[in-house]
Protein backbone atom coordinates (compact mmCIF):
# COMPACT_ATOMS: atom_id res chain seq x y z
CA UNK A 1 0.00 0.00 0.00
CA UNK A 2 1.30 3.00 -1.24
CA UNK A 3 1.69 5.93 1.57
CA UNK A 4 -0.69 8.85 1.10
CA UNK A 5 2.20 11.63 1.22
CA UNK A 6 5.84 12.47 2.75
CA UNK A 7 5.22 13.44 6.27
CA UNK A 8 8.54 15.42 7.27
CA UNK A 9 10.43 18.36 4.73
CA UNK A 10 13.63 17.47 6.31
CA UNK A 11 13.90 13.60 6.66
CA UNK A 12 11.73 13.48 3.70
CA UNK A 13 10.24 10.29 5.07
CA UNK A 14 7.24 7.80 3.92
CA UNK A 15 4.77 7.48 6.23
CA UNK A 16 4.41 3.47 6.17
CA UNK A 17 8.48 3.04 6.19
CA UNK A 18 10.12 1.40 9.33
CA UNK A 19 12.44 3.22 11.46
CA UNK A 20 15.84 2.83 10.72
CA UNK A 21 17.45 1.24 13.19
CA UNK A 22 14.42 -1.85 12.62
CA UNK A 23 15.92 -1.77 8.68
CA UNK A 24 19.56 -2.26 10.00
CA UNK A 25 18.67 -4.71 11.84
CA UNK A 26 16.71 -6.58 9.23
CA UNK A 27 19.31 -6.14 7.03
CA UNK A 28 22.33 -7.32 9.43
CA UNK A 29 20.19 -10.72 9.91
CA UNK A 30 19.49 -11.15 6.40
CA UNK A 31 22.63 -11.16 5.97
CA UNK A 32 24.12 -13.39 8.56
CA UNK A 33 21.64 -15.52 7.76
CA UNK A 34 22.34 -15.93 3.93
CA UNK A 35 26.15 -16.38 4.66
CA UNK A 36 25.90 -20.56 4.89
CA UNK A 37 23.67 -20.73 2.01
CA UNK A 38 26.33 -23.22 0.12
CA UNK A 39 28.56 -19.94 -1.07
CA UNK A 40 32.38 -19.46 -1.10
CA UNK A 41 33.87 -17.64 1.88
CA UNK A 42 35.58 -14.94 0.00
CA UNK A 43 34.95 -10.78 -0.66
CA UNK A 44 33.09 -11.71 -4.05
CA UNK A 45 30.50 -13.52 -1.80
CA UNK A 46 30.30 -11.35 0.76
CA UNK A 47 29.72 -8.33 -2.28
CA UNK A 48 27.14 -10.85 -3.61
CA UNK A 49 25.24 -11.10 -0.56
CA UNK A 50 25.13 -7.36 0.71
CA UNK A 51 24.22 -6.68 -2.88
CA UNK A 52 20.98 -9.12 -3.10
CA UNK A 53 20.30 -7.99 1.08
CA UNK A 54 20.02 -4.63 0.05
CA UNK A 55 17.95 -4.87 -3.37
CA UNK A 56 15.15 -6.83 -1.61
CA UNK A 57 15.02 -4.60 1.72
CA UNK A 58 11.80 -2.31 0.58
CA UNK A 59 12.45 -0.01 3.21
CA UNK A 60 15.71 1.26 2.26
CA UNK A 61 14.16 2.24 -0.67
CA UNK A 62 11.56 4.55 1.04
CA UNK A 63 14.44 5.90 2.76
CA UNK A 64 15.81 9.64 1.26
CA UNK A 65 19.46 10.01 0.26
CA UNK A 66 19.36 13.30 1.38
CA UNK A 67 17.49 15.79 2.42
CA UNK A 68 18.07 18.38 0.12
CA UNK A 69 15.19 18.02 -2.77
CA UNK A 70 15.12 16.39 -4.98
CA UNK A 71 16.30 13.07 -4.12
CA UNK A 72 16.36 9.49 -4.67
CA UNK A 73 16.48 6.73 -2.48
CA UNK A 74 19.09 5.52 -0.02
CA UNK A 75 18.83 2.12 -1.77
CA UNK A 76 19.76 3.62 -5.15
CA UNK A 77 22.59 5.96 -4.20
CA UNK A 78 24.38 3.00 -2.66
CA UNK A 79 24.01 0.90 -5.26
CA UNK A 80 24.51 3.43 -8.15
CA UNK A 81 27.81 4.81 -5.96
CA UNK A 82 28.92 1.10 -5.81
CA UNK A 83 28.80 0.89 -9.78
CA UNK A 84 30.22 3.99 -10.22
CA UNK A 85 32.96 3.37 -7.98
CA UNK A 86 33.72 -0.31 -9.21
CA UNK A 87 33.90 1.97 -12.72
CA UNK A 88 36.21 4.23 -11.81
CA UNK A 89 38.47 1.96 -10.32
CA UNK A 90 38.70 -0.57 -13.30
CA UNK A 91 39.93 2.56 -15.24
CA UNK A 92 42.76 3.29 -12.77
CA UNK A 93 43.85 -0.04 -13.30
CA UNK A 94 43.03 -1.62 -9.64
CA UNK A 95 42.98 -5.02 -9.36
CA UNK A 96 40.23 -7.47 -8.41
CA UNK A 97 40.71 -7.32 -4.62
CA UNK A 98 40.44 -3.71 -5.03
CA UNK A 99 37.39 -3.81 -6.96
CA UNK A 100 35.21 -5.99 -4.37
CA UNK A 101 36.42 -3.51 -1.42
CA UNK A 102 35.39 -0.41 -3.43
CA UNK A 103 31.83 -2.40 -4.85
CA UNK A 104 31.26 -3.02 -1.04
CA UNK A 105 32.54 0.22 0.48
CA UNK A 106 29.92 1.83 -1.91
CA UNK A 107 27.04 -0.14 -1.13
CA UNK A 108 27.64 0.99 2.58
CA UNK A 109 29.21 4.37 2.43
CA UNK A 110 25.86 6.29 3.39
CA UNK A 111 24.48 3.30 5.96
CA UNK A 112 24.50 5.49 8.67
CA UNK A 113 21.75 7.60 7.34
CA UNK A 114 19.46 5.18 9.04
CA UNK A 115 20.73 6.11 12.44
CA UNK A 116 21.33 9.40 11.66
CA UNK A 117 19.63 10.84 8.88
CA UNK A 118 20.54 15.00 8.03
CA UNK A 119 23.32 14.73 10.01
CA UNK A 120 26.69 15.35 8.03
CA UNK A 121 29.43 14.11 10.61
CA UNK A 122 27.09 12.34 12.62
CA UNK A 123 26.05 9.94 10.20
CA UNK A 124 29.67 8.91 9.07
CA UNK A 125 30.75 7.98 12.32
CA UNK A 126 27.51 5.96 12.53
CA UNK A 127 28.21 4.61 9.73
CA UNK A 128 31.61 3.17 10.61
CA UNK A 129 29.71 1.68 13.57
CA UNK A 130 27.50 0.05 11.66
CA UNK A 131 29.76 -1.48 9.64
CA UNK A 132 32.12 -2.38 12.90
CA UNK A 133 28.76 -4.76 13.60
CA UNK A 134 28.29 -6.31 10.48
CA UNK A 135 32.03 -7.20 9.62
CA UNK A 136 33.11 -8.09 13.67
CA UNK A 137 30.72 -11.30 12.89
CA UNK A 138 31.42 -12.17 9.32
CA UNK A 139 34.79 -14.13 10.46
CA UNK A 140 35.42 -15.77 6.85
CA UNK A 141 36.74 -12.82 5.43
CA UNK A 142 40.41 -12.01 6.25
CA UNK A 143 41.08 -9.26 9.23
CA UNK A 144 43.07 -7.33 6.95
CA UNK A 145 40.46 -6.73 4.33
CA UNK A 146 37.62 -6.09 7.25
CA UNK A 147 39.85 -3.60 8.62
CA UNK A 148 40.64 -1.73 5.53
CA UNK A 149 36.48 -1.65 4.18
CA UNK A 150 35.54 -0.44 8.12
CA UNK A 151 38.37 2.40 6.92
CA UNK A 152 37.52 2.63 3.57
CA UNK A 153 33.72 3.04 3.55
CA UNK A 154 32.99 6.45 5.96
CA UNK A 155 35.64 7.97 3.95
CA UNK A 156 33.48 9.83 1.05
CA UNK A 157 33.58 13.02 1.77
CA UNK A 158 36.28 15.62 0.51
CA UNK A 159 35.33 18.29 2.79
CA UNK A 160 37.88 19.04 5.24
CA UNK A 161 34.93 19.47 7.52
CA UNK A 162 35.01 16.15 7.98
CA UNK A 163 38.14 16.08 9.78
CA UNK A 164 39.81 12.32 10.31
CA UNK A 165 37.00 11.05 8.26
CA UNK A 166 38.13 13.21 4.85
CA UNK A 167 38.99 11.03 1.83
CA UNK A 168 42.95 11.52 1.72
CA UNK A 169 43.94 8.00 -0.12
CA UNK A 170 43.56 7.66 -3.94
CA UNK A 171 40.94 4.75 -3.19
CA UNK A 172 39.28 7.32 -0.53
CA UNK A 173 39.01 9.88 -3.24
CA UNK A 174 37.89 7.75 -5.85
CA UNK A 175 34.94 6.90 -3.81
CA UNK A 176 34.20 10.58 -2.86
CA UNK A 177 34.16 10.90 -6.62
CA UNK A 178 31.91 8.03 -7.05
CA UNK A 179 29.56 9.57 -4.72
CA UNK A 180 29.29 12.57 -6.24
CA UNK A 181 28.65 11.32 -9.64
CA UNK A 182 25.70 9.32 -8.03
CA UNK A 183 24.25 12.90 -6.38
CA UNK A 184 24.37 14.64 -9.74
CA UNK A 185 22.12 11.82 -11.37
CA UNK A 186 19.23 13.08 -9.06
CA UNK A 187 20.57 16.99 -8.97
CA UNK A 188 21.52 19.53 -11.70
CA UNK A 189 24.82 19.37 -11.14
CA UNK A 190 28.11 19.18 -12.78
CA UNK A 191 30.89 16.95 -11.42
CA UNK A 192 34.53 17.56 -12.70
CA UNK A 193 37.15 14.85 -12.63
CA UNK A 194 40.40 13.84 -14.18
CA UNK A 195 39.32 13.14 -17.50
CA UNK A 196 36.36 15.21 -18.33
CA UNK A 197 32.60 16.99 -16.88
CA UNK A 198 29.57 14.75 -16.08
CA UNK A 199 26.66 16.94 -16.53
CA UNK A 200 22.74 16.02 -14.98
CA UNK A 201 20.56 17.55 -17.16
CA UNK A 202 17.62 15.55 -16.04
CA UNK A 203 16.55 14.02 -12.57
CA UNK A 204 15.78 10.83 -11.48
CA UNK A 205 13.45 11.31 -8.72
CA UNK A 206 10.81 14.72 -9.74
CA UNK A 207 8.43 15.62 -6.92
CA UNK A 208 5.04 18.12 -7.41
CA UNK A 209 5.15 19.79 -4.63
CA UNK A 210 1.67 21.84 -2.99
CA UNK A 211 2.93 24.12 -0.49
CA UNK A 212 1.12 27.07 0.70
CA UNK A 213 -1.45 26.29 -2.21
CA UNK A 214 1.37 27.01 -4.87
CA UNK A 215 2.22 23.95 -6.56
CA UNK A 216 6.23 23.39 -7.42
CA UNK A 217 7.64 21.26 -9.49
CA UNK A 218 11.23 20.12 -8.01
CA UNK A 219 13.22 17.67 -11.12
CA UNK A 220 12.74 19.21 -14.02
CA UNK A 221 13.32 22.98 -15.18
CA UNK A 222 15.28 25.30 -13.14
CA UNK A 223 13.14 25.98 -10.02
CA UNK A 224 14.29 23.84 -7.03
CA UNK A 225 13.52 26.45 -4.18
CA UNK A 226 10.63 26.76 -2.40
CA UNK A 227 9.81 30.40 -3.00
CA UNK A 228 9.24 32.72 0.41
CA UNK A 229 7.57 29.91 2.13
CA UNK A 230 9.08 29.73 5.22
CA UNK A 231 9.33 26.36 7.56
CA UNK A 232 7.73 26.42 11.07
CA UNK A 233 8.56 25.33 14.49
CA UNK A 234 6.61 21.19 14.92
CA UNK A 235 7.86 19.32 17.54
CA UNK A 236 10.75 19.40 18.35
CA UNK A 237 12.27 20.71 15.14
CA UNK A 238 11.75 22.96 12.20
CA UNK A 239 9.06 21.81 9.34
CA UNK A 240 7.55 22.50 6.56
CA UNK A 241 4.20 20.57 5.96
CA UNK A 242 3.78 19.68 1.88
CA UNK A 243 1.83 17.51 -0.06
CA UNK A 244 4.38 14.92 -2.19
CA UNK A 245 2.23 14.42 -5.84
CA UNK A 246 4.76 12.06 -7.07
CA UNK A 247 6.19 8.93 -4.71
CA UNK A 248 7.80 6.19 -6.60
CA UNK A 249 7.11 7.20 -9.92
CA UNK A 250 3.36 7.21 -9.60
CA UNK A 251 0.20 9.86 -8.40
CA UNK A 252 -0.72 10.09 -5.23
CA UNK A 253 -4.30 12.17 -4.95
CA UNK A 254 -5.98 13.48 -1.85
CA UNK A 255 -5.53 15.95 0.81
CA UNK A 256 -2.21 16.12 2.92
CA UNK A 257 -1.90 13.74 5.83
Amino acid sequence: MMAEGVVNWFRKRREDTEDGEKIWETIKNNILGRQHEGRYHDLSSFAEILSEVLEECDDLKRIPSDTRLPICSLYHHLKSTAGIAVCLGIDRGYDESMLLKLRIAGLLHDIGKLRAPGKGLEHVREGERMIDELLSVIDWISKEDRRYIRRLAPRHHGASYYGDYRAERDEERLLSLADSISSASDRRYEVSFDDGVVKSKDKIFPHLLTIGGRKIVLGRCEERGVGEIEPFKFGQGWSMPFYDEIVDGGEIKGDYK
